[in-house]
């Protein structure tokens, strides 16, 4: 698919990523919250359900018998992201995926700078399914760190430092950064992403249905009254839900 073309571009210019391989630019406006406040919950068993869709490229999480299915579309890279993952997730996990009622199918979809994100997806894929989900909610709270490091030439040993958390050393990593595995499904992803006509990060879905068209959907507040009101719906609703879901 052409449209994936620059993708691949992007993943052979990785190897050039932490010598200055493109110039850093981000508008970094989100709220800078801690999610590391966020409640333990590492050991809960849905949230330790986590499976690399090889179809898609998608990684699932949670309950796969859960009423509601969000998928969301995001990249590392996307300040939007930062605040999602920062003002709703921890809630969202804490509350909706560790309870069983919503399952969570996230697609890499990577923005500028492309190769940082790309860089970020490919760590966090290869510290495990299990902590994939630990290394994405490292990589916001730090974003703004990054980005500062990016555009002084350090990035590299900031997702360095993340990755030792999980396990994962420098050579490790460098290993990974080479596998075309990654690359390979970050391109199912995007293909994925587009063949949804997804052109912006976060996009998200409930049950197949687009859910940040909504204004209310973009604050923390609107986002979870739309959620508890699918569950509502789906809980007086006896017809189950098909197996996939095109988003």
């Amino acid at each position: 698919m052409n449209s994936i073309s620059p993708l691949l571009a992007s993943f052979i210019c990785l190897s050039f990523l932490f010598t200055g391989c493109s110039e850093v630019k981000a508008d970094i406006s989100a709220t800078n919250s801690n999610i590391s406040g966020s409640p333990d919950i590492t050991d809960n068993k849905f949230m330790t359900m986590v499976v690399f869709d090889t179809e898609k490229g998608s990684v699932i999480l949670g309950n796969p018998d859960a009423e509601i299915v969000l998928t969301e579309y995001a990249s590392l890279t996307c300040g939007h992201c930062k605040s999602l993952h920062d003002e709703i997730m921890p809630e969202l996990k804490r509350d909706y995926i560790a309870t069983g009622k919503v399952r969570l199918v996230f697609q890499e979809f990577p923005t500028p700078p492309v190769q940082l994100a790309m860089a970020g997806f490919i760590l966090a894929r290869c510290t495990g399914p299990e902590t994939y989900f630990n290394v994405l909610d490292d990589f916001f709270a730090a974003q703004e760190q990054i980005f500062t490091s990016a555009s002084t030439g350090g990035v590299k040993q900031e997702l360095v430092d993340i990755g030792l958390r999980y396990g994962v050393n420098e050579a490790e990593f460098d290993a990974c950064l080479q596998d075309p595995q990654y690359s390979r499904q970050l391109s199912k992803s995007v293909s994925h992403a587009r063949a949804q006509d997804i052109s912006a990060t976060p996009t998200l879905y409930l049950n197949g249905k687009r859910m940040d068209a909504s204004h209310d959907a973009r604050t923390r507040e609107g986002f979870f009254r739309i959620l508890d009101a699918a569950l509502e719906t789906y809980a007086a609703d006896t017809t189950p839900l098909p197996d996939t879901l095109d988003n």
